[in-house]
């Protein structure tokens, strides 16, 4: 088949639809639908950029496919699109507003016939780019009035020629274009950018840097509906250097964010995430669309559970909390019913928190507090010993003293007073070691006696008769069994080999818990 003739490249900066544009101009004089229904490609195919529209361009114009095919906006799936190897949602397109810079097109003008140079520039389709590279520009938005508008007929979605078009030109104050934009450039012209925006769909990363910016340059709760054109771009440009710099950068810039509402007071010390982080966060947790915003999704979800009490079970940036990691003051004495006040001199004391965080609401990590608070949940005080153990004061006492059972120093401030404490583990082991070396009976037999009767008739302490029996030197020791009881008591039988005179347990039995 022959070529058509003479032949039209297509500029590298041109949409595939404004070369077919042109191309119509040229062969025919004629808008692109006729030309489309001469050569049998179908208008929505040439919209979608599909292979076989590709192809018979291709076979049409001579025309390099590889050339239309990097020019080409693909459609890949409903509301799914590529440009480049770049794949992002629609979302990162402008929609069906058509985006230009009067002096692109005057200098396209001065080339002639407007209908046959004036170019749709690929940079114009995206959402981002809101300044033209060129002339630092704002991009001026037409919307839709036609159907036939999809086909972005420059010529006829811009008529203003000569002097209009100017004044459209000089009506426009110049900026430079945001970070951001001069990315998402770079990086559909192959060039490689930092590592965490280069690690994510390019629509994701652009998003994540524009929301970030959002709070940082507006606060946490502006109308996104009244924001303008060039309020985005302030934005990407206030969300760039964090994002930049990956995780890192972003756990800065929440933390400004929070040091900022504090100071202003707008924060109160009880806020959650949304209080925090507003509309990054209601992007983050409550997006109706449910698309993947990408790993500022990970980011600052790590920092909210980093920085304050989650309880477990609860929606953070859409996934639930399985593992707490912050407590505060008031939860973690909910969670082990102490008295706040009495964690706070705990915590304080052991340098988990400064005393004015703790009475500010401030938080700290929940492993550490477990362990720091875990004595004193599993802590018995001494009065309360005899009744978990069964026995005397006095053999408590001496137990005690003589390290048998271990006393602990939960280290409370002066105004705060445990008292002397035994872990409840350690009078648990004792009380083991004990089982372990004892014979259960029903009766205590003849002839057998108590510690305290064995301690009296010997002179050894009572302390020194339960060493024996931890120790495994006497070797006849029975406990006396009950029902009620999980051990009632022991006796030593008269044929064990104490230092002193023979020896037997008595009815009061270390072994019994309270009830």
């Amino acid at each position: 088949m022959s070529h058509l003739v003479p032949f039209l490249p297509i500029a590298a900066d041109e949409t595939l639809m404004s070369w077919a544009t042109r191309l119509a101009a040229l062969h025919t004089g004629e808008s692109l639908v006729p030309f489309l229904n001469d050569i049998g490609l179908p208008l929505d195919d040439l919209d979608k950029a599909t292979d076989a529209a590709i192809d018979l361009l291709a076979e049409r114009t001579g025309h390099d496919p590889a050339q239309l095919v990097r020019n080409a906006m693909r459609t890949l799936e409903w509301r799914r699109y590529m440009l480049r190897g770049e794949i992002f949602m629609a979302e990162f397109l402008r929609g069906s507003d058509t985006g230009f810079c009067p002096a692109c097109l005057l200098e396209d003008d001065a080339r002639g016939n407007s209908r046959l140079h004036r170019r749709g520039r690929l940079l114009w389709l995206l959402r981002p780019i809101r300044v033209c590279p060129d002339h630092e520009l704002p991009l001026i938005d037409r919307p839709k009035t036609d159907w036939l508008d999809r086909a972005r007929q420059m010529a006829l979605i811009v008529p203003e020629t000569g002097a209009q078009l100017e004044a459209l030109r000089d009506s426009l104050q110049a900026r430079k274009p945001a970070m951001l934009q001069r990315y998402v450039i770079d990086r559909l012209e192959g060039r490689t950018g930092p590592d965490w925006l280069d690690g994510q769909r390019i629509d994701q990363a652009a998003r994540a840097t524009e929301m970030l910016g959002v709070i940082l340059a507006f606060g946490t709760k502006p109308n996104l509906d009244l924001l303008s054109p060039k309020d985005w771009d302030e934005a990407a440009e206030a969300g760039f250097p964090f994002v930049a710099r990956g995780e890192m950068g972003i756990r800065e810039a929440l933390g400004l964010v929070e040091e900022r509402s504090r100071t202003s007071g707008t924060l109160s010390r009880k806020a959650g995430p949304q209080q925090r982080f507003g509309r990054l966060y209601q992007w983050l947790q409550f997006s109706k669309n449910r698309k993947d915003p990408g790993p500022i999704r990970h980011a600052v979800r790590e920092y909210i559970l980093d920085t304050s009490e989650v309880a477990p079970g609860k929606p953070v940036c859409g996934e639930v909390v399985v593992t707490r990691r912050r407590h505060s003051i008031a939860s973690l004495a909910a969670e082990t019913k102490l008295h706040a006040s009495t964690l706070r001199s705990l915590l304080v004391s052991h340098g988990l928190v400064d005393d004015t965080a703790a009475r500010t609401g401030g938080t700290f990590d929940a492993v550490e507090a477990n362990r720091i608070v875990q004595p004193v949940l599993q802590a018995i005080p001494i009065v309360r010993l005899p009744g978990y153990i069964n026995a005397s004061r006095g053999q408590v006492r001496q137990l005690i003293s003589a390290g048998i059972l271990p006393q602990i120093d939960l280290k409370l401030s002066a105004q705060h007073k445990y008292g002397a404490q035994v872990l409840g583990p350690d009078a648990d082991a004792f009380l083991a070691k004990l089982r372990d070396r004892a014979r259960d009976v029903d009766d205590v037999p003849a002839g057998w006696v108590s510690i305290d009767v064995a301690a009296q008739k010997t002179r050894v302490s009572t302390d020194g008769i339960y060493r024996m029996i931890l120790d495994g030197k006497l070797k006849r020791v029975v406990r006396l069994g009950g029902a009620s009881a999980a051990m009632r008591f022991t006796s030593i039988s008269p044929r064990s080999s104490p230092p002193r005179p023979p020896m037997s347990l008595s009815r009061r039995s270390p072994f019994r818990r309270s009830a």
